[in-house]
């Protein structure tokens, strides 16, 4: 075989070779590929499988494997203690990442704190799930304007006067007007806490959805405690009312509307509230806030004429009031003389709920009542009143 003809097969041989491994790794590389989609096909069915409300969510495998845990917690009691105690800090600190990914360095802090107290920080999807029927339950927390804060208190600084303004004739001096002042307003979260009580047979037997059933308890009961404070709180371990600020029309005061008749709601007291918050941009965002019973005696309000009042004073398909939307909440004071039953004001301006962005948390007593489950839930939230300004109050006249 002459030389020509050699280096030819050899040449073939090697082509033939490299070919084949080509193909084996191109093999090997389908193989890998479809691994991978198999993979991405279970977790996604896993993600549906556990999603809330037909929602698909994007969660992590250590997310999914908290999740459970959590639930076996719920369940089981102190039996499921220790596999919940051992993903927890995966479950803390890859929401901790998450946040830092996306600038939210002191959240990220705090998600990876211990906490002193004990008990088990509540799945994203049950924390979510309280957080909405919060928004949902509390008329108060809709209006407002709510804030977060890593600390004991949000700080914010508030101008207590404004700038000052001269006019100047041709020629005349310039004269240095006065400088706006500020001060700081401290805005404290308080811890409030709720119980739910669950039989040992409800929660070895459930039949329904456990997780959404707690949730809907503890939304309830906290919105039902925040609702109250944010209207009438102390200030004192709860959050400060916008009821209980002395009447006035200082910094710092809320300016009280007489009604004009004794233990009554009148078409002029509505109108003067109204119009006692002065300036444009609180009235084109004002709202009014009232129980059912009081909206009840405002529609029942009579024309001079002995009629209904029309449209333009009042259309209850749109819940409005002189054009403002009425927001129905439970807590404010039934009409009587001395009362403080209607609030007017651009509420986001005005009032400010502080909620600490540990979230919720939630511990498990089989201790206290045998036989019970207890879960405990902690939430720590505050409010205050930041420009007196941005609310009026309607007294009823003695």
């Amino acid at each position: 075989m002459s030389d020509n003809v050699k280096d030819m097969m050899s040449e073939i041989g090697s082509h033939f070779k490299n070919t084949t491994l080509e193909v084996t790794k191109s093999m090997a590389d389908l193989q890998k590929n479809q691994s991978r989609t198999d993979e991405k096909l279970q977790y996604l069915m896993e993600t549906v499988k556990n999603g809330t409300s037909g929602e698909v969510r994007e969660r992590s495998e250590t997310v999914l494997k908290y999740r459970k845990a959590f639930m076996d917690y719920i369940r089981k009691g102190r039996s499921g203690e220790i596999e919940l105690a051992a993903i927890q800090n995966d479950y803390r600190s890859e929401w901790a990442d998450r946040l830092a990914a996306k600038g939210n360095h002191y959240e990220a802090k705090a998600l990876s704190h211990t906490d002193s107290e004990g008990g088990y920080t509540v799945p994203e999807d049950m924390a979510s799930s309280i957080v909405r029927r919060l928004q949902d339950f509390s008329p108060v927390r809709r209006a407002a304007t709510v804030s977060t804060t890593s600390k004991d208190a949000l700080q914010m600084l508030v101008r207590d006067a404004d700038i000052g303004i001269a006019g100047l004739a041709e020629g005349a001096a310039v004269s240095e007007t006065t400088a706006p002042t500020f001060g700081k307003n401290d805005i404290p979260v308080h811890k409030k806490g709720v119980y739910i009580f669950a039989s040992e047979e409800i929660l070895e037997d459930s039949g329904f959805d456990l997780e959404a059933e707690i949730a809907r308890e503890a939304a309830d009961k906290f919105a039902r405690a925040e609702g109250a404070n944010f209207v009438s709180g102390t200030g004192t371990g709860q959050a400060k009312g916008f009821l209980t600020y002395t009447a006035g029309t200082s910094f710092g005061e809320i300016e009280q509307v007489n009604s004009g008749a004794a233990a009554a709601l009148t078409k002029q007291g509505l109108v003067d509230v109204l119009f006692s918050l002065g300036r444009e941009t609180y009235l084109r965002n004002a709202s009014w806030m009232m129980n059912a019973s009081t909206w009840g005696n405002i529609v029942n309000l009579e024309s001079t004429g002995g009629e209904p009042l029309p449209e333009s004073w009042v259309n209850l398909s749109k819940m409005e009031l002189l054009g403002r939307p009425v927001i129905v909440a439970d807590d404010m004071p039934i009409v009587a003389a001395n009362a403080l039953s209607v609030a007017v004001g651009d509420f986001a301006e005005g009032y400010r709920i502080v909620d600490h962005i540990s979230g919720i948390r939630m511990t498990r007593d089989e201790i206290t009542a045998p036989g019970t489950a207890k879960f405990y839930f902690r939430k720590r939230t505050g409010g205050e009143v930041v420009n007196s300004d941005a609310i009026k109050i309607q007294k009823i006249s003695a």
